[in-house]
């Protein structure tokens, strides 16, 4: 299956909203400890938050519009990458028959992190395995 790539898939002032709450919700030190998510090593990684919880159920329409699918959600599930972050290659559980990534900010804005989607190669070929995806924006879902 081909990613979608869906442009301005949220308004801006949700992103910034999102994407503020996340940044001052893990300035404070007892969340920040609560938070470490060895799986990509980054400083932050929440399941379940509930505003994500709240972009996923608003968000839910717009995905099954462009999978031609009734769709029942599964779970949320936050990350904040900072510098050296490294999410490796996985796959989600079974009951994610589509996932959503969506860049919520980057700093500098006009970096955003890279995205890596597809199969695992039976033979790994370096780092980056899969299809590297278009650098998705803050504005922008895949």
């Amino acid at each position: 299956m081909q990613p979608i790539f869906i442009k301005e898939f949220l308004p801006q002032q949700i992103l910034n909203l999102a994407y503020s709450y996340s940044i001052i919700k893990f300035s404070n030190e007892k969340q920040l400890m609560k938070g470490f998510d060895i799986q990509s090593n980054s400083l932050i990684g929440v399941y379940s938050d509930y505003l994500m919880e709240t972009l996923l159920d608003m968000s839910t329409p717009v995905v099954e519009q462009n999978v031609n699918k009734k769709l029942w959600p599964t779970y949320s599930y936050l990350r904040i990458y900072d510098k050296d972050s490294d999410l490796k290659i996985h796959r989600d559980r079974p009951s994610c028959e589509y996932t959503v990534a969506l860049c919520l900010g980057a700093e500098p804005i006009n970096q955003p992190y890279e995205i890596f989607v597809g199969e695992e190669d039976e033979k790994p070929q370096g780092p980056n395995q899969g299809q590297k995806l278009p650098t998705p924006m803050p504005e922008d879902i895949i």
